[in-house]
């Protein structure tokens, strides 16, 4: 047998030992619910309610530093609480996620805390702090830079007591400030968010570093981020942000570039304090007991969430063994069987969780979600649902939102499904419209707008929300969602128009009350009507930038220097850049989504907006690539 096999072997006993270990009889858990947070942990119950209430109040500063926003979320975050490392490390998220301590989900975030150590909190108040952000302001507000940078500010917020806190000096970030290079600014305030995903965990380090260095650069005379909500505010109606970025902090691009990196190597880094001068909720808990069952099931329910779906499944056979009719083991059981493709034993366990326990709006929601996935793709395709499923997915949802109005997942169930039968349109742009006031910046509610008036054949508006996230988004899978949806607004725009030109014969054959359009003409409106969309999607060249557009045909590498040969209009010409990481790269046409910059020639056929920087003394240096159709016109 292999070595790998003996190592797999190994690795389950070990897995086996430590979750035995974690679990011991003589632990007792507890779970505290507050207005924000469901908390459970196998500590002591007063140190239990005081973590509770330091997060209750870190909601209440973060919402003190954004006043003009009010801070919203859809769901309670769930946290487990251990002891110490050991009960802890088997549970970290793997290493494909940055932060290995928060996961954020569309119904659900989950976090791990070990109390031996402050890592652990840091990366929930980093993971909680983005989360915020992302929910009530939204990518499409805040550039990548300022958006981890902020993450970073939050994850160092330190706790002097109940109503002061301190946004502290990051030593790991100095570290890696003071061993690497800095990245170029212009490349640091140009990277998106899926080009920032795109790239390795070092430079992910030093981009995060460097965002925080950057804000703390920014904000050297401030008590706070007062200047951070302007930006959010002249953000809402100027696509530049480094013109607001400018006119907000009263700097130059000639000074930032000249001043920060001074900055940076002198590490004139500060504290701040801040007092939390208002409240805005009371603190008010449920305390309860937590069975050996209901532990099991609740690890089950966050392993799942992380994909770790065969410990998951072990952990829901332990609880069940102990007790039944625990409801969440089986709703988590009834979302494995449906990955599994179990849609019957999925359906039965869900079922069954509903008939136990008919006061539970999360019981609802999952036999809904279950009988949702029965024939969706990963990526949240499905071709159609019969009405009696449909019917009985609506009714389980109209449940779950008749016991919990805030929770906001069934409101999106809902006007998906509905969106996909074509029925309870305005019942769903109503319902997707209310939740979007909970959290404007969820990209799952804005696409499924988009999926509605799409429906409602209002193709400008469908087509610039999509955009809007394809535009924003860090996540393949919701850029694929994303590209798909562009596709079916411009072919449903398209087989319309077809249909409308038909009806614009008169009844009577020999006379035609206005000339009907002609395939090619068709085509050409739609071009234009994408056209015009591109052009509102497209990077803007600042005062310094100049664009052009051609073919990418040859990447050449060297140590330390990218040469990009493209061929324009007029002839081969040669850009440069330090590195393909800091390159901002968007696509606009559905066949280039998948597309990877690489060293070499480039086979595939290309066309792109490429917006690029003069330099008197080397060659022109790149700022971005978006792919775009070869028929777009400026």
């Amino acid at each position: 047998m292999s070595s790998s096999f003996w190592k797999k072997i190994s690795l389950f006993f070990i897995l086996l030992i430590v979750f035995s270990k974690t679990t011991i009889a003589q632990d007792i858990w507890t779970e505290i619910a507050t207005k924000n947070f469901n908390i459970v942990g196998n500590t002591n119950s007063k140190d239990l309610t005081s973590f509770a209430e330091k997060l209750e109040n870190f909601q209440d500063f973060f919402q003190q530093n954004f006043p003009k926003t009010k801070i919203q979320t859809p769901f309670s975050t769930n946290l487990i609480v251990f002891k110490d490392d050991v009960s802890l490390n088997p549970f970290r998220l793997k290493q494909k996620y940055s932060n290995q301590c928060f996961l954020p989900a569309n119904d659900a975030n989950y976090g791990i805390i070990s109390l031996e150590n402050n890592e652990s909190f840091e990366q929930i108040l980093e993971g909680y702090a983005k989360f915020l952000l992302e929910n009530n302001i939204g990518r499409n507000k805040l550039p990548t830079w300022m958006f981890e940078g902020l993450g970073e500010v939050f994850k160092n917020t330190k706790f002097s007591g109940e109503t002061v806190f301190e946004f502290g000096v990051s030593q790991k970030n100095i570290t890696i400030l003071q061993q690497n290079k800095l990245i170029p600014l212009n490349a640091l305030l140009e990277t998106d968010n899926f080009t920032f995903q795109s790239q390795g965990e070092e430079r992910k380090a030093l981009f995060r570093a460097e965002s925080w260095a950057l804000l703390q650069y920014l904000l050297r005379d401030a008590d706070g981020l007062s200047k951070i909500e302007e930006f959010i505010d002249l953000r809402k109606n100027e696509f530049d942000a480094n013109k607001i970025l400018i006119d907000v902090f009263r700097t130059g691009n000639v000074q930032l570039n000249e001043d920060f990196p001074k900055f940076v190597q002198k590490g004139s880094y500060k504290n701040w304090k801040i007092n939390l001068t208002q409240k805005v909720n009371s603190f008010h808990y449920k305390i309860s007991k937590v069975t050996e069952s209901k532990w099991f099931a609740v690890l089950a329910d966050y392993l799942f969430y992380s994909d770790r779906l065969k410990e998951s499944e072990a952990l829901v056979e332990k609880s069940l063994n102990l007790e039944p009719n625990q409801t969440l083991a089986l709703t988590t059981l009834s979302l494995i069987k449906t990955r599994q493709f179990y849609y019957e034993e999925a359906q039965g366990l869900a079922e069954k969780a509903v008939e136990i326990e008919p006061e539970n709006y999360l019981n609802y929601y999952r036999f809904a979600l279950c009988l949702s996935k029965q024939g969706m793709t990963e990526f949240g395709f499905v071709s159609g649902y019969s009405f009696g499923i449909a019917n009985l997915i609506r009714e389980n949802l109209k449940k779950s939102i008749s016991l919990n109005p805030e929770f906001t997942a069934p409101y999106s169930l809902f006007a998906f499904v509905n969106f996909v039968r074509n029925e309870q349109l305005d019942d769903s742009i109503k319902s997707i419209t209310q939740i979007l006031q909970i959290a404007p910046g969820n990209q799952q509610f804005q696409l499924r707008l988009a999926e509605l008036n799409l429906r409602k054949e209002n193709f400008f508006d469908a087509r610039k929300i999509a955009y809007q996230v394809l535009q924003n988004t860090p996540f393949e899978g919701v850029k694929l969602y994303a590209q798909n949806t562009i596709q079916r607004i411009d072919a449903t725009e398209y087989q319309l128009n077809l249909i409308r030109n038909e009806k614009k014969k008169n009844v009577n054959e020999d006379i035609v009350s206005e000339k009907p359009l002609n395939e090619e003409e068709i085509i050409k409106l739609r071009e234009k009507a994408i056209n015009d969309q591109i052009k509102v999607t497209l990077r803007r060249p600042k005062t310094d930038e100049l664009r052009i557009f051609g073919n990418l045909k040859r990447i050449e590498c060297a140590k330390n220097q990218v040469d990009f040969v493209v061929l324009t209009q007029t002839g081969l010409i040669k850009l440069q850049a330090n590195s393909l990481d800091g390159i901002s790269l968007l696509s606009l046409v559905p066949e280039m989504s998948d597309y990877r910059l690489g060293c070499g020639t480039l086979v595939k056929e290309n066309f792109a907006s490429i917006i690029y920087k003069k330099n008197p003394t080397k060659t022109d240096e790149i700022v971005s690539i978006e792919f775009v159709p070869k028929s777009f016109k400026l």
